[in-house]
């Protein structure tokens, strides 16, 4: 987990030449991330001590940080409204998918996402899976068929907008 956490921070912090994020360098980011997600499932699921987040976050801290948010969720700038308040409702649940159940397989994926104007989740993407293609299926079906509900519907496309872009989710799959 320690080695992935360093992986990951030079990941985060290099640019080539223009000030750009190379694809190679998002990619081998998010698969550090997975890669740490699904070590700490095992661990957790095995009741074995791992490092802390302390630790981890420390590691990362060592690194520059000048990483643009190219890992944060951002508004759409289609319609130049705030985004409205609410909650993303994750119906049905994400399920550990039962074959990987029975061969006690354990892993992370990590999904980016937008939003359209209706709140609903589409263009689904996964940046990351461990082990490679393990839950992508069981992670892209089940997230298309969530909502974003605003807190204020009425004011949908008055004074805000369901509408986003770059959404990124972390789920870890393990047998606890």
């Amino acid at each position: 987990m320690l080695e992935m956490a360093q992986v990951e921070g030079f990941a985060r912090q290099f640019y080539d030449s223009t000030g750009d994020k190379p694809a190679w360098a998002n990619t081998l980011k998010w698969q550090a991330e997975a890669w740490g997600m699904a070590m700490r499932a095992h661990f957790e699921s095995k009741r074995i001590r791992h490092p802390s987040e302390q630790d981890i976050d420390a590691i990362l801290a060592s690194y520059r940080n000048n990483q643009r948010l190219l890992d944060q969720s951002v508004l759409s700038d289609r319609t130049g409204l705030p985004r409205c308040t609410g909650r993303l409702i994750q119906r049905p649940r994400m399920r550990y998918p039962s074959r990987s159940a029975r061969n006690g397989t354990v892993g992370a994926v990590i999904l980016r996402l937008a939003l359209d104007s209706e709140g609903q989740g589409i263009n689904p993407e996964i940046l990351a899976s461990v082990p490679l293609g393990a839950f992508d299926e069981q992670t892209l079906t089940t997230v298309e068929k969530w909502q974003y509900r605003a807190d204020k519907p009425r004011e949908v496309g008055q004074t805000c907008t369901l509408e986003q872009t770059n959404i990124v989710m972390p789920f870890a799959f393990s047998l606890d």
